[in-house]
């Protein structure tokens, strides 16, 4: 693709030929000091002028794609690819394609390492203040969420029967094999508050607009995670615990915290 967009630019051929070697040179994402040398080389030798920085543009989103590529973090990444900005001249149109490349690569690092450190329990504790926290607990994460709840939304009567009319003399007829049917309830999975999970190092809390609840560790004996949310069962309560949660970032947070707690803090 970026091979295509520098042919269809008409900036001289001793400015391609130059095109071709600043980007053999950024591949990779870095620009050293001998490398500097060379392109200032390569300009002399092919005689190019200034119109070469018209494609700096893909010259930058080529460096970018090539530095994430390679065994660079994002954030290590990013401190080599300052030198190549510097380089290339852009202005802040001019680099938006590749500095959104970039700053979603920073973002996501960013998420992998703050579940990391959830895991390991090394993240600082939330601010919580409209639940009460022991002097024993410590609180791991604090995230937004709808409690849900399994109710009976509606009743339906299935398996009733008219039956069979049978005629026994003009005028006269017998319904036989009717049936009234049965009411079954149907069932739904309903929001019952708006609050926040909390997972601490003793117990699992939720507390919401209207309703809430805290469970200790010890009496949590299974974990699902659902495609939006959290589902858990506790031995103590025959409905299991829901909450959904607005993204992606919630549940991972949250199935991060669970197993670090399960793993270090499962017993009172």
């Amino acid at each position: 693709m970026i091979g295509r967009l520098f042919r269809k630019l008409s900036i001289g051929t001793a400015n391609d030929a130059f095109v071709e070697d600043v980007k053999a040179a950024l591949a990779d994402g870095i620009l050293t000091h001998e490398e500097r040398d060379w392109i200032c080389d390569q300009f002399e030798k092919r005689g190019a002028d200034e119109r070469w920085l018209k494609v700096a543009p893909e010259l930058w989103l080529s460096a970018v794609r090539g530095a994430l590529r390679g065994h660079m973090t994002a954030e290590q990444a990013k401190e080599s690819l300052a030198e190549i900005h510097r380089y290339l001249r852009l202005t802040n149109q001019q680099a938006a394609e590749g500095d959104a490349l970039l700053n979603d690569a920073l973002s996501r690092e960013a998420r992998r390492n703050r579940i990391q450190l959830i895991r390991e329990g090394k993240v600082p504790p939330p601010v919580i203040s409209n639940v009460p926290i022991r002097l024993s607990e410590r609180p791991i994460v604090a995230v937004p969420g709808v409690a849900l709840e399994e109710r009976v939304v509606r009743r339906e009567y299935v398996g009733g029967s008219r039956g069979t009319s049978i005629r026994v003399m003009k005028g006269v007829s017998f319904r036989v094999g009717g049936s009234r049917g049965h009411s079954v309830p149907i069932h739904d999975i309903v929001d019952l508050a708006q609050g926040t999970f909390i997972v601490t190092t003793k117990r699992v809390v939720f507390s919401g607009n209207v309703a809430g609840w805290s469970d200790s560790l010890k009496n949590i004996v299974g974990i699902e995670p659902l495609k939006d949310g959290i589902r858990y069962t506790v031995s103590n309560r025959q409905k299991p615990r829901m909450v959904r949660f607005s993204g992606s970032e919630g549940i991972e947070e949250v199935a991060a915290a669970f197993e670090f707690v399960l793993n270090n803090f499962d017993e009172e």
